[in-house]
């Protein structure tokens, strides 16, 4: 009809709160799916660099025993899983070996100055780099392993455990390759006692883990942290460094007394360790199966 206007149909194209809802349901939904593999993905990548650092440490133990860098006897062994000082008193003498890790400097023949191999800040890349031969002419491992800090701790406990942590001496623990920061995290492995020095033709080859994660403690901030060991005793955790002093770098395979420490892997790879034997090859190790895997009693 003229004269009269026609009504517009003026529809709205934008959606609704319900459809936002179901969208923004959906989108959560995936995301929920997606998250989980991405995470599980980058986990299992640290994982394989964690096995690709346990292959160059045993490649450069190899080397070490092959090239007979123990000169002691001139034998042709695998390094030494930790620095020691002994007395002779028939030549009133003090005599030291080099690790595969070293102090940062010789205990100086103190109980109270015991010199921890340390595996942060700048005295944890003093003892990954020694060239102190000790009087028996050990060396540590740098030399053999093409100088790369980065082989020495692996990729998931420095990523998961370690921002927020502290240290033992109450420094902030971070991940980077600054050796000068005091809370840098420089290594988090360590050499089974039950090959130190041993041939490695010497038979049990196969049985015999070389180097693995080294289990956590709990700090009182609640946040795990690689340790040295296990610290324990009969039911309780302990984190003296007085009782343990002499084993950083090193897994024990034996309770020496109460007060001392029998050592563990670590839980890093869904509950589990990686370690690497003396023949080469990896697996997964369940912290209840270190003591048979470190003494070969499979």
């Amino acid at each position: 009809m003229e004269g009269v206007a026609m009504k517009t149909d003026k529809r709205c194209s934008c959606f609704s709160l319900v459809e936002m809802l179901v969208v923004m349901g959906v989108l959560a939904v995936l995301f929920a799916l997606v998250i989980p593999g991405i995470t599980s993905a980058r986990e299992k990548g640290r994982a394989v660099r964690c096995q690709n650092n346990l292959k160059e440490l045993h490649a450069a133990a190899i080397n070490y025993a092959g090239r007979g860098a123990d000169n002691y006897l001139g034998q042709k062994d695998l390094p030494r899983s930790r620095s020691s000082e002994w007395f002779v008193e028939e030549t009133e003498e003090w005599r030291n070996v080099v690790g595969w890790v070293d102090w940062v400097g010789h205990p100086k023949h103190s109980v109270g100055d015991r010199g921890y191999a340390k595996w942060w800040g700048p005295d944890a890349y003093k003892s990954i780099t020694s060239t102190d031969k000790g009087w028996w002419d050990t060396t540590t491992l740098w030399e053999f392993t093409g100088q790369s800090l980065k082989i020495y701790s692996c990729p998931t406990f420095v990523r998961s455990d370690v921002a927020g942590a502290t240290s033992p001496d109450n420094k902030n623990l971070t991940f980077n390759y600054d050796v000068t920061s005091a809370g840098a995290v420089l290594r988090s492995y360590g050499m089974n006692m039950a090959v130190s020095a041993q041939n490695p033709g010497s038979g049990a080859d196969s049985r015999k883990i070389l180097f693995a994660d080294m289990s956590a403690v709990v700090t009182t901030n609640g946040v795990t942290i690689a340790s040295r060991c296990l610290l324990t005793k009969p039911g309780t955790f302990n984190t003296d460094f007085a009782n343990c002093w002499h084993v950083d770098g090193e897994f024990q395979t034996n309770v020496i007394s109460a007060n001392y420490c029998r050592e563990s892997v670590g839980t890093y790879h869904g509950g589990k360790a990686n370690a690497i034997f003396v023949d080469g090859h990896i697996e997964t190790i369940d912290p209840r199966d270190t003591y048979k895997a470190f003494s070969g009693k499979w």
